[in-house]
């Protein structure tokens, strides 16, 4: 019974974390991609047995951002460290906020982001070189940008050869039209960010 009670505290906080109702900061919040991680051994407490106590183990609760942040290094050791598009859609009021959210959300999970310019058209953000660099983009713009552009440059996006397409948002009516042009997801405050950035790091792997 103490186990499971335990049990039941940890996967709320584990859940609390991934969807960022609770925050680490440098981890799953503001994370410093330059930094050198710190070091994650850990000594097994004295009285345990094989690192258990009551059908429990020593728990970090950073732990799963720290697995993904050692997938985007792995994957950095064949080359450049894994980098997401920001299509910013609109001058820089309609964007900045979402941008903003879009660079730490992206950081948590080890990836770098390169921002597109503000007001930018449709056309050269899906024809653009970043593009082809980074094999994901991310929107970010209001949602009457999204209204009016996203449909359009999801499909441009997917057709120039990006493997993953976001919008920085929650879903809305649009979302069966966005979803036929191509669209992966939503990253939004809320969401589950190890299930999202863990298939974000599987195009690089």
């Amino acid at each position: 019974q103490f186990g499971a009670a335990i049990s039941i505290i940890r996967d709320k906080r584990l859940a609390d974390i991934a969807t960022a109702r609770a925050q680490i900061t440098g981890t799953s919040a503001f994370p410093n991609l330059d930094e050198t991680p710190a070091p994650t051994t850990m000594n097994t407490p004295v009285g345990w047995s094989n690192g258990y106590a009551n059908g429990l183990r020593p728990l970090r609760l950073s732990e799963a951002f720290e697995h993904l942040r050692d997938r985007a290094t792995a994957a950095a050791a064949n080359g450049t460290r894994p980098q997401v598009y920001l299509a910013n859609l609109g001058p820089l009021a309609s964007h900045n906020a979402r941008t903003n959210f879009a660079v730490n959300f992206f950081a948590a999970g080890g990836m770098a982001t390169i921002a597109g310019d503000s007001g930018a058209s449709a056309e050269s953000i899906a024809s653009g070189a970043p593009v082809r660099v980074c094999k994901i983009a991310c929107l970010c713009g209001s949602d009457e940008y999204y209204a009016s552009q996203a449909a359009a440059l999801i499909s441009a996006l997917k057709q120039t050869g990006a493997a993953q397409v976001f919008i920085a948002g929650r879903a809305g009516s649009q979302d069966t039209e966005w979803r036929q042009a191509g669209l992966d997801g939503y990253v939004f405050q809320g969401c589950d960010m190890i299930e999202i950035l863990s298939a974000a790091l599987n195009v690089f792997e």
